[in-house]
């Protein structure tokens, strides 16, 4: 796991990858990675190569230090070392990681575009949940996979991966109970759907 002193290896590791194009701009600023980790909002997975550079991480977000259901996200490989799994092997790590801390599941967004990330997602036993419609800005460019910067925004596949489940009831608004009862089929959740609380139909 990362530690407060990975945190410039990071921010360099981002940079070697998106430039200065990733959505989210604190992963350039080492004293803002420290804060999150000491806050226990970011907790990260780092891969070094034999000469003890960072070459890969993958981080676990929190909204609160206690959340049960968390983010998985900024995904980054060395352009040098793509194509080694190093995508998965992460994943795998945070998913082994988030199981022993009683997490129920995570969630992750990849971009439509590039089918790398989706097929990580799906290769070990996350499923679609959704679309965000022009969710990722058009400023975003990977090394080494894009060509060519992009000219307009782009969609995200929402992504969800349940790790510890247990039974609860769940209001649902009437008009979106059978698109809810759907997703929780596919993703095989446990849960009794009930019509929402203090709703007159």
């Amino acid at each position: 796991m990362m530690t407060a002193a990975d945190a410039v290896s990071m921010a360099r590791c981002m940079y070697r990858s998106y430039g200065y194009s990733y959505g989210n701009d604190f992963v350039y600023y080492p004293e803002k990675i420290v804060e999150l980790i000491k806050s226990k909002l970011l907790h990260s997975c780092v891969v070094f190569n034999p000469e003890a550079e960072l070459i890969g991480h993958l981080a676990m977000i929190l909204d609160t230090p206690d959340a049960k259901v968390d983010e998985t996200g900024m995904a980054v490989v060395d352009p040098r070392y793509r194509g080694h799994g190093i995508f998965n092997k992460t994943k795998l790590f945070l998913i082994n990681y988030a199981k022993k801390h009683n997490i129920s599941g995570i969630y992750s967004e990849a971009i439509a575009v590039h089918p790398y990330t989706q097929k990580g997602n799906i290769s070990i036993g996350a499923h679609e949940t959704g679309f965000l419609i022009g969710f990722t800005p058009s400023t975003m460019f990977f090394k080494k996979i894009e060509s060519r910067q992009r000219t307009k925004r782009q969609t995200t596949v929402l992504f969800y991966l349940k790790l510890n489940d247990k039974e609860r009831t769940v209001y649902t608004p009437f008009h979106h109970k059978a698109m809810i009862k759907k997703i929780y089929k596919i993703n095989e959740l446990k849960g009794l759907l009930a019509m929402q609380r203090n709703q007159t139909y």
